[in-house]
């Protein structure tokens, strides 16, 4: 699925040089210049966001940084500390990452309104000293600085409600659950027609850097900052580190989220946030990763999964299918649902712990929707089961399908590795950060921690 370096390489290059003072230019400016056009051998250098990461001049210091880095409200300022809560009740003063990191480990949270918005930057920091070792020099990259003002837009997990609520607004007008409105706005996404907007839409307003983007309306916002570029996963590709976050304008409901993203063959930005390892993994540990991702899991790769099942709607049940074809732990097909048009896009990823994650492309290349499901197999057996969610919406989905004889292995997945959002095999904590990012104390709207 490669293709060879292209002038695109060095336009993302121009791109970030000019986004960042003259003075930290210079070592990446350099390696920039000479990616190479055409077929030539070349590599995209590792990048990350020496304005927002002044302390890391190199990925030796995130080592260190993790453990003496304090939060400063403004420069200058005295470092300050963030209070979280153990199940104790028991209340642990955290000035490092380390320290945080273990107390989130241990089960802890951030009480107050305060102490969240602080813990903030714990979780953007965590993410960045974690990653940034982890990045190796990308040999091709799907981010294009002539696309970037769209290709920004969706590191933003939000659905189509950011053109103007027109799911929302068309589901209601259709009283239908699944099928039909999805089929009429990806009709009108197949005849270049855009669907129009409801009358009530607020109006919206975006705001897109070379690092960093967000989205605002009248009642919420959310953003995504760009930490660190660079191939996480082993694959070549170049992938973006991405701290990212929302709120609500009705009171003080906030969240953050550590996210990864990439942009391969397709040209969709795809978010691979279960790929991210927990805390300060070793360079075996990454090994053994990037192994397990390049494996697949053990699934049979390059051929056709087919799928039946259901999805619960409402009152309704839905029989849907999907076509799932898996490479190198990146996962792409189609899906049809019961009274809906097909076959609608999907592409995603797998996990550590039995992790799938697939975006839905029913209005193009504008992920609408997202399937959050785990795996497991038997012999040549498959069953998945999840959640189907579009906005905060959640349709329970389960499918089971038969893999090929070729790709037998031992039932599965074929893992050590605890799963980012879920249990470890042995019971015990993940050793770092939530990937997913959103710790429920992150996101409760009056601050206190949900019972």
């Amino acid at each position: 699925m490669s293709h060879p370096i292209s002038a695109v390489a060095v336009s993302i290059a121009a791109m970030l040089d000019a986004s960042v003072p003259s003075d930290r230019c210079a070592e990446r400016s350099v390696d920039r210049a000479r990616v190479a056009v055409g077929d030539s051998v070349s590599e995209i250098p590792v990048w990350w966001n020496r304005d927002l990461l002044a302390e890391i001049t190199s990925p030796d210091d995130c080592v260190s940084a993790w453990s003496t880095w304090r939060p400063r409200a403004a420069a200058g300022s005295s470092p300050y500390t963030v209070s979280m809560t153990l199940p104790n009740g028991t209340r642990f003063e955290c000035r490092t990452v380390e320290e945080w990191h273990t107390a989130r480990r241990e089960g802890g949270y951030a009480h107050s309104t305060l102490d969240m918005s602080m813990e903030s930057h714990f979780i953007e920091r965590a993410l960045a000293f974690g990653a940034i070792p982890c990045l190796d020099p990308a040999q091709r990259s799907g981010f294009d600085p002539a696309r970037w003002h769209e290709q920004a837009r969706h590191l933003i997990a939000l659905d189509d409600a950011c053109a103007g609520g027109v799911r929302l607004a068309r589901r209601s007008a259709a009283g239908d659950d699944h099928g039909a409105v999805k089929a009429g706005a990806a009709a009108d996404a197949a005849r270049g027609v855009a669907s129009p907007a409801p009358g009530n839409a607020e109006a919206a307003s975006w705001s897109i850097e070379p690092a960093k983007v967000s989205f605002e309306d009248a009642a919420a916002g959310a953003w995504a900052r760009v930490l660190a570029r660079g191939d996480y996963d082993g694959d070549g590709w170049e992938d973006l580190v991405v701290s990212a976050g929302g709120f609500s304008k009705e009171g003080s409901l906030r969240n953050y989220r550590s996210e990864l993203h990439t942009c391969r063959a397709s040209g969709r930005v795809i978010d691979t946030t279960v790929r991210l390892l927990d805390g300060m993994p070793s360079r075996a540990d990454l090994a053994r990763h990037r192994l397990a991702l390049e494996s697949s899991f053990g699934l049979p790769e390059d051929s056709p999964i087919g799928l039946t099942g259901f999805m619960k709607s409402g009152d309704r049940t839905l029989a849907i299918s999907a076509s799932l074809v898996v490479s190198d732990g990146f996962v792409t097909g189609t899906y049809r649902s019961e009274g809906g048009s097909g076959p609608i896009p999907l592409e995603g990823t797998l996990g550590p712990g039995g992790a799938l994650t697939l975006a839905e492309f029913a209005l193009g290349d504008q992920p609408n929707a997202r399937f959050t499901l785990s795996w497991r197999r038997a012999g040549s057996a498959i069953a998945i089961e999840g959640l189907w969610r579009e906005s905060s919406e959640g349709n329970r989905v389960t499918m089971t399908g038969a893999l090929s004889p070729l790709g037998a292995q031992p039932a599965g997945p074929q893992s050590t590795e605890p799963h980012p959002n879920g249990p470890h095999p042995s019971g015990s904590l993940p050793s770092g950060p939530h990937p997913s990012g959103s710790h429920p104390s992150g996101s409760h709207p009056n601050g206190s921690h949900p019972k």
